[in-house]
């Protein structure tokens, strides 16, 4: 179980070259509002458990909100076709903001750029052909 939960987190950190607006949103929302309560929970039940305070416990937390967000936004950025050297823009005050809803916003490269295939190609579900019918699964 921990094996899988350990697998899962792994996945989260480290995106494919490109992920789609969806995708995106989807590692956005994780890192920036489970991540929090879930450190945050640990250190309450750890205070209360053991009756010591689990700072290290919020630091690794915090390193895995900034690290993943990080990350994310390299990969949004490589399929709008920018380099994730535009991340460093995150951190000047309201230009975060403009590449936020830019990478919300703006949809990806269509087929293959520099930094690899198209990822809502590379998600398509083949089709389940039975004797009679054609499934396509979506």
């Amino acid at each position: 179980m921990i094996k899988n939960f350990l697998k899962s987190v792994l996945g989260l950190l480290i995106c494919p070259p490109r992920i789609s607006r969806i995708n995106f949103l989807a590692r956005f929302l994780f890192w920036f509002f489970a991540v929090p309560c879930i450190t945050v929970q640990t250190v309450k039940v750890g205070s209360i458990l053991f009756g010591i305070e689990f700072e290290w416990i919020s630091v690794i937390g915090g390193l895995l909100i900034i690290i993943g967000n990080l990350n994310a936004f390299i990969a949004r950025l490589h399929d709008i076709n920018k380099s994730g050297w535009y991340v460093l823009l995150l951190f000047i005050p309201c230009v975060h903001l403009a590449i936020l809803i830019y990478a919300f916003f703006f949809a990806g490269t269509k087929g293959p750029n520099r930094f690899g295939d198209e990822p809502l190609k590379s998600n398509i579900r083949p089709n389940i052909t039975t004797e009679n019918t054609t499934i396509a699964l979506s």
